[in-house]
């Protein structure tokens, strides 16, 4: 009986080219879209769920009256570890952009994290080789990815091998301990991890980690899950008091964040890797659902239309005895049959178009991500629920159809099923206008935004990174500058200590006129005389800074 189902269902599709072309393309499409959005939504979502502690790791941030901030002082981790027992772990994380060197090869890079011996208590990023049981043990060994293994190893193993690193003026020699990799869905995205040590002993600014207001890392705090963490936390403000005295208690308000909702729901100052909206993220999964629908309904009305043209095939079936059981098992096999089609040449249609969707989307998505048994299975249990919900409908319809008044009445069963069919229709063009509206508001919202002044002149302007953190920059900065100006196509070179747009670092300034108590928070860039010029801004009091004034030195 089912291979009897299955022969008459192919051959009716096969009778009837034109009606499952358009069914199989619609669909298709549909499957497609659906597919390719809850890819990129399923990845959004991924980020940092590959630690098995996950659930258990916190950040810990600071909300200031000035300015909060994703990075906390040194101090504050450490200090609260030893205090609560309620902390297991801790590690503090540190990045940096630092210039190392393998020979006569020197290399720039600015993904460098100094850490605690503790960063693979928390963290399960996955080992290549090197054994993890003695990573970050030894203050003269590092870690590196599986990405800057190949780079500056090549096809070598690269453990047991030297590179050095320019600590602050002196490049000092590191053993490579192990390789890992860092996932693209982990918002700590680094190259190297290299123990704390050196850089307590050497760093240039020695009170940062030892200063209670000085903000410049990151804290990640392992808090077992049966801990009630919203009890630790009101013990943070009395501990501030404890340790820091009235002033920084006033001023700062210790919080944590749990590790699965910082890339897609936080979004602070200072905010470390790359970020994700959950509300942008929650829009793409209904605008998927929407489309699966449209193109379900689609199916649904073609096919219920569909069924009054097969009305005499129905009536004859059924004098020649045909059950209402079978002539539905056979049009929702139809049904099943077509999503099944369509289902494959999405599929087909999603790897072919991969590489694009990867340069649209600025991921990096493999074959795997699509073709696997989850995703399979997946679109499978969708596939056959939208062949069955698809086809239940029509053929309902058709199989009730009466043998003696189809034979008879050409237009026999038109009505049936009609306001249904109404109803479909007006519920899939809501769809469709609400979509295209959606649409439109976002293409003019990306418009606004390309086409916004933002107050400076970005074109033709390249930026150059790292060069303040080598050893004797000023003087570095300054050669560098007048080799670039000897180049007649370089119009203007300035040096500062951040992009325009990107995130500055704050300074309390007392301005006159100003409470002495009162030191308001500044987002603050540092800059040359030609920094104006450059990026042809335009003063809207007072004047930039001149080489011929000697005392703009002290200016702001």
């Amino acid at each position: 009986m089912i291979k009897s189902i299955l022969k008459f269902s192919i051959r009716s599709l096969f009778r009837q080219r034109l009606y499952a072309v358009i069914n199989i393309v619609g669909l298709t499409v549909g499957m497609f879209a659906f597919m390719m959005i809850m890819l990129f939504v399923r990845h959004e979502e991924s980020f940092d769920q590959f630690h098995q502690k996950g659930d258990q790791i916190y950040r810990l941030i600071s909300y200031a009256k000035a300015r909060s901030a994703a990075v906390t002082p040194y101090v504050w981790g450490k200090f609260l570890k030893e205090e609560f027992s309620e902390i297991e772990d801790l590690v503090a994380v540190n990045p940096h952009a630092l210039t190392t060197k393998i020979g006569d090869q020197v290399f720039s890079e600015n993904s460098l994290f100094s850490v605690d011996s503790t960063f693979f208590n928390l963290f399960d990023f996955p080992i290549v080789s090197g054994n993890p049981k003695d990573f970050l043990k030894d203050p003269n060994k590092v870690i590196i990815t599986e990405k800057l293994a190949v780079r500056y190893f090549g096809d070598d193993n690269p453990v047991g091998k030297l590179l050095e690193i320019d600590m602050y003026g002196d490049f000092m020699p590191f053993e490579v301990q192990g390789v890992v990799k860092c996932p693209e869905n982990s918002h700590l995205q680094f190259n190297m991890l290299i123990p704390r040590t050196h850089f307590l002993t050497r760093s240039p600014n020695p009170l940062s980690y030892t200063h209670w207001r000085i903000h410049f890392l990151y804290n990640y705090l392992l808090i077992p899950g049966e801990i009630d963490v919203e009890n630790l936390k009101e013990k943070f403000s009395a501990f501030l008091l404890k340790h820091a005295g009235p002033e920084v208690q006033e001023a700062y308000q210790p919080d944590v964040v749990p590790l699965n909702d910082l890339y897609l729901r936080s979004n602070l100052p200072f905010d470390m890797g790359p970020k994700g909206n959950a509300e942008n993220n929650q829009i793409l999964f209904y605008v998927a659902i929407g489309i699966l629908l449209m193109a379900s309904i689609n199916f649904v009305n073609i096919s219920s239309a569909q069924s009054l043209r097969r009305a005499k095939e129905v009536g004859v079936r059924k004098v020649f005895g045909s059950m209402k059981s079978t002539l539905v098992a056979q049009f929702v096999t139809e049904s099943v049959l077509t999503v099944l089609v369509s289902t494959t040449l999405a599929f087909l249609l999603a790897l072919s178009l991969l590489p694009s969707y990867n340069l649209l989307t600025d991921k990096s998505f493999d074959y795997g991500d699509i073709v696997n048994s989850t995703n399979i299975l997946l679109m499978l249990v969708i596939s056959l629920f939208v062949g069955i919900a698809s086809g239940a409908y029509p053929s309902l319809i058709m199989s009730s159809f009466k043998p003696i008044t189809v034979l008879r009445s050409r237009g026999a069963g038109k009505a049936r099923g009609a306001k249904a069919r109404k109803g479909l229709v007006v519920f899939q063009f809501i769809l469709a206008i609400v979509l295209m509206l959606s649409t439109g508001v976002i293409y003019k919202q990306v418009r606004f935004m390309s086409n916004k002044s933002l107050g400076f002149n970005k074109d033709q302007t390249i930026s150059i990174n790292g060069v303040g953190k080598v050893a004797n920059s000023a003087s570095k900065v300054q050669l560098l500058r007048n080799e670039l100006l000897k180049n007649n196509k370089v119009e203007s070179v300035s040096a500062s200590s951040n992009d325009l747009g990107q995130q500055t670092w704050a300074m309390r300034f007392s301005p006159t006129g100003f409470d002495p108590g009162e030191k308001p928070s500044i987002a603050t860039i540092f800059s040359d005389h030609d920094f104006a010029g450059t990026y042809d801004l335009v003063m809207k009091e007072g004047r930039f800074f001149d080489r011929a004034t000697v005392t703009d030195s002290g200016h702001w």
